[in-house]
């Protein structure tokens, strides 16, 4: 169990992907909290993509392959 409310996990390999839009992370706290948390996770053995709204609207095909190639 990794402890943490997380966006997307592929738990079998150890991959989790966080949304993070500018809305809710623009922050000096939120950016840092989000870097205390990816800590954690790595420290954990999980492995962390940030994925901005940006990709996943504008860059969804981009955003597909590196989840692919994250997920072999």
């Amino acid at each position: 169990m990794i402890g943490h409310e997380v966006d997307m996990l592929w738990d079998d390999r150890q991959l989790i992907a966080e949304l993070d839009g500018f809305e809710y992370h623009h922050t000096r706290r939120a950016f840092e909290e989000d870097r205390d948390r990816d800590a954690q996770l790595l420290l954990a053995g999980y492995r962390v993509i940030r994925v901005t709204w940006e990709k996943v609207m504008r860059r969804p095909e981009q955003l597909a392959k590196e989840l692919h190639g994250l997920l072999r």
